[in-house]
């Protein structure tokens, strides 16, 4: 009988070892992987176009969000240092009219003045004189080695240069709408900004980001549905998304790895 017992006892210990080795093997494979690593320091030259009366923003108010940026872009090791400040005396460049085929301003002012193996931003008065609802914009996937960063000047804070250094970098927004993401976030890998780890965004930039967040308290107050009928519940924070008026900026860990290896699988370029 005792034999038996000892038998049982030892049964039951194997299990537990096993059930043991099993849980931590599964927490193993579903833990979040380390980020990719950029490692690098990006030198950017900051071409100021002057308004016809002024300047319109100090070197010094740049390099302090400037040093914002860098602590967003701390995760990947990535930091962003201003090299040269450049002075554009023909304040016609300060009006752009982005995306519009008769304005053929932005063509002539980007090869003009750009350096190359630099992020070359450009501070203006307006990027988009049409509509004027633009902040900045920036080449999707410029860091390839083409392209720039638009940044309007009354509107250049560290939400803004970090969202336009985000499309620089690859990423699209929160809310693209080339297939629209469920709530539930069930098509995340094929719809929306392709990001499972981005919460569905409804946001339509034709209406008015106070229809989707209140703009003091950063709440989240749309009740826009989805295919399904399901409400929506976006991430406020996220660097690109409309809604980071208020709110600490961040990107989540897949945007994250995706800047880094859209960068490191463009070695070659810079």
């Amino acid at each position: 009988m005792k034999k038996y017992f000892l038998l049982n006892i030892g049964l039951m210990l194997f299990l537990i070892f096993i059930h043991i080795s099993t849980a931590k093997a599964s927490v193993l494979e579903d833990s979040i992987k380390p980020l990719t690593k950029i490692n690098k320091q990006f030198l950017v030259v900051v071409h100021i176009v002057k308004d016809s009366n002024s300047i319109g923003i100090s070197e010094s108010y740049i390099n302090a969000v400037m040093a914002n940026i860098n602590q967003i872009f701390k995760p990947i090791e990535a930091s962003f240092t201003v090299c040269e400040f450049k002075y554009i005396d023909n304040y016609q460049y300060s009006y752009l009219a982005h995306d519009h085929p008769i304005d053929k301003r932005e063509q002539e002012l980007t090869p003009m003045f750009r350096l190359t193996n630099r992020i070359n931003m450009f501070f203006i008065k307006e990027p988009d004189k049409i509509e004027k609802k633009t902040c900045g914009y920036a080449s999707l996937g410029g860091i390839a080695g083409y392209g720039n960063v638009v940044i309007k000047k009354n509107c250049a804070d560290a939400s803004t240069i970090a969202h336009e250094l985000g499309h620089f970098f690859g990423l699209s927004h929160t809310f693209e709408k080339s297939v629209p993401e469920l709530a539930n976030g069930s098509n995340c890998k094929t719809a929306g900004d392709g990001f499972c780890d981005t919460p569905a965004d409804p946001y339509d930039p034709a209406k008015k980001t106070s229809e989707y967040i209140d703009e003091t308290s950063c709440v989240y107050i749309s009740n826009v549905k989805d295919a399904n009928g399901d409400l929506y519940y976006p991430d406020v924070s996220n660097v690109m998304s409309y809604y980071t008026s208020c709110v600490c900026l961040k990107f989540t860990h897949e945007q994250y790895n995706y800047m880094a290896n859209y960068y490191n699988s463009h070695l070659g370029t810079w």
